[in-house]
C-alpha cells in the first residue's frame, strides 16, 4: 500500500464551475495517516455554480482566504478532526451551508467573512499559519477573484 503525505499545498486563482463535487482532501474516513500531514491553502479561487466540496477536508489543516463562493450548495466542510483558518471569503447567491462539519468533528477559526444568508455552523478553534500573506477586504474579493481566477488570455 502506498501512502502519499502532502504538506503545504496551495490552490489559488482557480475557476471551479458547473460541477457536482469539487475538491476533497483526505480520501476516506479511514486515512488517519493524514493527521498532522495534509496542509492545504485555498486563496483567490472562484467557486461558481457547484454542489459541494469547496473544499471538503478530512483530518488535515486548511487555510481558506479571499475566495468567492457563488451559487453553491455546500461550501467548506471540515470533518474527521480537520481544522481551518477561514478568512475574508465572500458567499453569495443561493448557498445552503458556507462553513460546517457534516460529522461535527471539524473546527474553524473564522473571521472577516461575508457569509450573506448562508449557514455558518461549526465548532470554534484558535489557529494561525506559519507563513506570510495579505488579506483583501471582503468588499474587494468578488471583483478581484472574478477578474483573476482561471485562464487569463
Amino acid at each position: 500500500m502506498l501512502f502519499v503525505f502532502y504538506h503545504y499545498v496551495t490552490v489559488s486563482n482557480v475557476y471551479f464551475h458547473d460541477h457536482e463535487k469539487v475538491s476533497l482532501v483526505g480520501a476516506s474516513d479511514e486515512n488517519t495517516q493524514d493527521i498532522g500531514h495534509s496542509r492545504v491553502t485555498y486563496a483567490y479561487n472562484f467557486w461558481d455554480n457547484l454542489n459541494s466540496r469547496g473544499p471538503s477536508l478530512r483530518f488535515g489543516t486548511g487555510h481558506m482566504y479571499n475566495n468567492y463562493y457563488h451559487k453553491m450548495g455546500n461550501c467548506i466542510n471540515l470533518r474527521k478532526g480537520a481544522k481551518a483558518l477561514v478568512e475574508n471569503n465572500v458567499f453569495s447567491g443561493s448557498i445552503s451551508k458556507a462553513l460546517y462539519s457534516v460529522d461535527g468533528e471539524g473546527s474553524a477559526q473564522a473571521s472577516g467573512n461575508d457569509f450573506g444568508s448562508a449557514l455558518n455552523k461549526i465548532n470554534s478553534t484558535t489557529l494561525s499559519m506559519d507563513y506570510q500573506y495579505t488579506l483583501k477586504d471582503t468588499t474587494q474579493v468578488s471583483s478581484y477573484v472574478q477578474s483573476n481566477a482561471g485562464a487569463i488570455l
